[in-house]
């Protein structure tokens, strides 16, 4: 199993990296099984509203999992199945090559 964790903020870059998302997503071909957005610090309503708006357009392979934890902890806290391989990729990727992700995985196992 392979899952994104996507650490959230901004709208704008956020809507590039949902392509590659999209295209690295098991329905599409790829391998990704699920991806989840950490909202790491306080957006603007906008970028809320936003993320709101395409986590549900793209349920039940998109969510905003509860976390806990201060800091940087909260964006690992979900990630609590060792049979999973999560990556973690940052809101601000305008650039994922097609065998980013694949790599990544071939690596880890």
């Amino acid at each position: 199993k392979v899952e994104a964790i996507v650490v959230y903020g901004r709208k704008d870059r956020t809507q590039i990296l949902n392509r590659y998302l999209q295209r690295n997503l098991k329905k599409n071909g790829g391998l990704l099984q699920r991806v989840h957005f950490i909202v790491y610090f306080t957006p603007s309503q906008e970028d809320v509203t936003y993320l709101d708006e395409l986590v549900h357009a793209n349920a039940p392979f998109y969510d905003i999992p509860a976390v806990y934890g201060r800091r940087l902890a909260k964006i690992y806290s979900i990630c609590t199945d060792p049979q999973t391989i999560y990556i973690k990729i940052d809101d601000d990727i305008v650039y994922m090559a097609d065998e980013a992700i694949p790599s990544l995985v071939r690596e880890r196992r």
